[in-house]
């Protein structure tokens, strides 16, 4: 072997040790970066809005001692644990989860719902005794004859705030506000003029999809612990079951369920 071929040879035994250099380099950076990301996402938040169901309760309909109620509660099938009883109000309450690892911070929700389409489908199901004026505040229905006022405030759709919610591995950290009135008081009301349901017991059975009214949105933005912004859109889809039969222990004013059925956009 001459001079030539050593040096030669010595160059490449440079370069492989150069790219094996670079290698172990690239590996080494890959594995602080992954290591970053484990770290961060360590620190990520992740809300979840959960399918839930709400008992109606009504004392009267379509009179100016309406009452109705809400009892909301979540899945029996998505708790971990046995159903809690809740309080009736005059809501139905949603709920916010953190299933991530890290806190969601400066929580802000945006209602969507198309309430023009809406009155345009409750003014097919309501008698000829009703009427529907629309305005710039949302929409009402009246009655001149009992002198009876329903409004629709589109004001409900206005934005939810939340400080902060704490992961769930941590105990149970959900928060939440109420679903706008304007969204309820339609959906209810479309059961109410379609089906002329009364308080109680009814003679048919009354299960409705509500296939011919716009779906909610609900738009929740959050922050993490490095001030990332996340953003995530779900969709209600209402159905309802009424009653038509008598159960044991049940409330002489009970109505029905709404099961509201959430998915992620």
């Amino acid at each position: 072997m001459d001079i030539l071929d050593f040096n030669e040879i010595k160059d490449i035994i440079l370069i492989v040790s150069g790219i094996g250099t670079f290698v172990s380099a690239l590996v080494a950076m890959l594995t602080v970066l992954e290591i970053k990301k484990q770290r961060l996402s360590s620190y990520k938040p992740e809300l979840i809005l959960d399918s839930f169901v709400s008992f109606f309760y009504a004392d009267n309909f379509l009179t100016e001692d309406d009452n109705i109620r809400y009892k909301t509660t979540k899945y029996l099938e998505n708790n971990q644990k046995p159903l809690k009883e809740t309080d009736k109000t005059i809501s139905m309450h949603y709920l916010l989860q953190n299933i991530g690892f890290g806190t969601a911070k400066y929580i802000e929700g945006f209602w969507s719902f198309d309430y023009k389409k809406a009155s345009k489908v409750l003014k097919k199901y309501i008698s000829e005794d009703y009427l529907i004026e629309n305005d710039n505040d949302g929409f009402s229905i009246r009655n001149d004859k009992t002198d009876f006022w329903l409004f629709f405030r589109k004001s409900n759709l206005e934005k939810d705030t939340i400080d902060f919610i704490l992961p769930e591995n941590q105990g149970e950290n959900g928060k939440g506000q109420t679903v706008p009135s304007i969204i309820t008081k339609v959906y209810a009301y479309y059961i109410v003029f379609k089906y002329n349901i009364s308080i109680g017991v009814n003679e048919e059975h009354c299960y409705e999809e509500f296939e011919e009214l716009p779906k909610p949105k609900f738009k929740v933005t959050y922050k993490d612990f490095n001030n990332k912004k996340h953003t995530k859109t779900f969709e209600l889809a209402f159905k309802y079951a009424g009653n038509n039969f008598d159960l044991p222990n049940k409330e002489k004013n009970d109505c029905g369920i709404f099961y509201m059925d959430v998915t992620e956009k």
